[in-house]
């Protein structure tokens, strides 16, 4: 019975360093970009500017997968 607990808490502890793993490889990625925003109307900077070497559309798809990517981060942790 114990040893299953001790397994159970390895397993656990392999995931979670998984995901810190991962999450520390996203926030490197992420703390290197500069967002370039516009004016919206008189409501004040609202609006992502497309940047010349890297259009603001690879910025939204980039959300959209590490929005997923986090997703199931936060399933394999209810899991454990």
């Amino acid at each position: 019975m114990i040893v299953g607990v001790v397994q159970d808490v390895c397993i656990s502890a392999v995931k979670e360093r998984d995901i810190e793993a991962k999450l520390k490889l996203v926030e490197n990625e992420w703390s290197a970009q500069r967002f370039q925003f516009s004016t919206f109307k008189t409501r004040g900077e609202l609006l992502l500017k497309g940047m010349r070497n890297r259009p603001y559309q690879h910025i939204l798809s980039a959300m959209k997968v590490y929005r997923i990517a986090f997703a199931l981060f936060a399933v394999f942790l209810c899991l454990t």
